[in-house]
């Protein structure tokens, strides 16, 4: 009976160098399939015969006169799996690798889960560093504390009272003066020290 001699290469893993690929590890094993029977289910039980756990695994079958570059077809359904066996002629092998697609979705999703914790560890820190003190105003790029600003108050200079006795326009001077025109702070002092000047000429 025409039989098909399959060697499965299992265990390993893909590798591209960014040259070439290349099925690095693993092990083989050989097995021969009746042309009548070739199925994907069959040539499944046939690595189930090598001890081969088949739960989320790959098959890739190597064309003939190719290489693992440019020449892997996915043994995906029975159409495929025909192909393989109408293009290995008697004496040829066809070459199967096993691919452990599972392992990689899980090395994958862990990678992924990793990377989430660390973005939720950098936003904590981030939230930890905000100050929300009350007494720190934001301002641009920089922060200063809220204090109250107390006005300084700056005495007017008093002119020198000259020529006391001498001068005729003394009291008239004095006498425009009005002491309520305005009521600032900072002419206070001037008006009542020209008011009791006034008083002080007055008495003369």
């Amino acid at each position: 009976m025409d039989k098909v001699a399959v060697r499965f290469h299992y265990g390993g893993e893909f590798s591209f160098d960014g040259n070439m690929v290349q099925y690095i590890g693993g092990s083989e094993g050989m097995s021969h399939i009746e042309r009548d029977l070739i199925s994907l289910p069959e040539i499944v039980g046939h690595i189930k015969d090598h001890a081969v756990d088949v739960e989320g695994v790959l098959l890739h079958w190597l064309f003939p006169g190719k290489n693992l570059d440019n020449g892997l077809k996915v043994l995906s359904d029975d159409k495929v799996c025909q192909l393989m066996s109408d293009s290995t002629r008697e004496g040829q092998i066809a070459e199967v690798f096993v691919e452990a697609i599972q392992m990689k979705i899980d090395a994958l999703v862990a990678g992924q889960r990793r990377e989430l914790e660390e973005t939720e560890m950098d936003i904590e820190a981030i939230i930890n560093l905000e100050d929300d003190s009350d007494d720190v105003q934001f301002i641009g790029e920089r922060k200063c504390s809220d204090f109250p600003i107390v006005p300084v108050k700056q005495e007017e200079p008093i002119e020198a009272l000259q020529n006391r006795h001498d001068n005729p326009m003394k009291s008239d001077v004095v006498q425009a003066i009005d002491i309520d025109n305005s009521s600032s702070d900072s002419d206070c002092l001037y008006k009542r020290v020209c008011h009791l000047h006034k008083r002080e000429l007055l008495s003369l």
